[in-house]
């Protein structure tokens, strides 16, 4: 055995199993070792930011939405970078955001005639059932790792941060099981390997 399987021993230990949520699969037996960000400061980011390792044969990768079990929370996985000694991988070092919604995503698919009526609807196609993702306010000129005191920038509208492979596009709907619906206005695709960072506005389609 290599370094690797003794520190994956250890993260069974004091670590906390995961789940990994991926397409219609849930991978278990996996461990994590994760600490609160250290900017106590910045309420947002000290809630919704964690920093953590991940055993050096982990099977997520950057862009997996991963579930805690002991707390049930879920989060994104943001990067993931392997960390070496003597030209080895022991460990994965990987940042999460906590997931702080939940809901349908969905796209146009034409326009339909209501069934009680005859007002034209617009029809829609259900790209996923459960679809979690991290909804923040965007910030002119940064995101949401910017220094600055929130009281001194501009708010612009929302960012709505989704895993890549969700297929997410513009003019598709969001709709959280809070009830409100978003219109994906725009989709930026580089800031995150693995992730995607949408501008969202209110959906009154």
């Amino acid at each position: 055995m290599g370094l690797g399987d003794d520190i994956k021993e250890i993260y069974q230990d004091v670590g906390s199993e995961i789940y990994i949520l991926r397409d219609n699969e849930t991978y278990s037996g996996e461990y994590i070792d994760s600490e609160l960000n250290a900017q106590v400061t910045k309420p947002f980011i000290r809630e919704h930011h964690r920093e953590a390792s991940f055993q050096y044969d982990t099977r997520a990768i950057a862009g997996d939405v991963i579930q805690v079990v002991p707390t049930s929370e879920k989060f994104l996985v943001v990067n993931l970078d392997d960390e070496l000694l003597e030209g080895e991988t022991i460990e994965k070092a990987g940042v999460l955001y906590k997931c702080n919604v939940s809901g349908e995503l969905l796209r146009p698919s034409g326009e339909v005639r209501g069934e009680y009526s005859y007002h034209i609807q617009s029809g829609w196609e259900t790209l996923r059932n459960t679809a979690y993702g991290l909804l923040v306010q965007s910030l002119y000129g940064s995101d949401i790792l910017q220094n600055e005191d929130i009281g001194q920038i501009e708010v612009s509208g929302l960012e709505l941060f989704l895993p890549e492979n969700y297929g997410a596009q513009p003019l598709d709907r969001y709709m959280a099981i809070s009830g409100e619906y978003f219109k994906i206005e725009t989709v930026k695709k580089w800031r995150h390997p693995g992730v995607v960072v949408c501008e969202v506005v209110e959906d009154t389609r």
